[in-house]
């Protein structure tokens, strides 16, 4: 869990950087790729929040501190007309 959590934390830092320079993962204009990220960072957040995750100690709770632009990009997205967090 450990080694993967760290191919995650490799993971999200390449979106936060390519959402520091765009609106979205591949430019200014929201694409597939958000869409099928969104989907992923949601199933990584209702994972991390669990007992198990935080006792292991994983640094995934809390997505949108350490990681700004991800944090507004997702912020972004869950208020796109249609979003249904479900």
């Amino acid at each position: 869990m450990r080694a993967s959590a760290a191919r995650v934390h490799d993971a999200l830092g390449w979106m936060e950087q390519a959402l520091s320079t765009a609106l979205y993962l591949a430019g200014d204009d929201i694409t597939a790729a958000d869409i099928v990220a969104l989907r992923n960072i949601q199933m990584l957040r209702r994972v991390a929040v669990r007992p198990e995750s935080i006792e292991m100690a994983l640094g995934l709770e809390d997505l949108g501190a350490p990681l700004p632009a991800l944090g507004a990009w997702l912020s972004r997205m869950e208020k796109m007309r249609g979003y249904d967090a479900a």
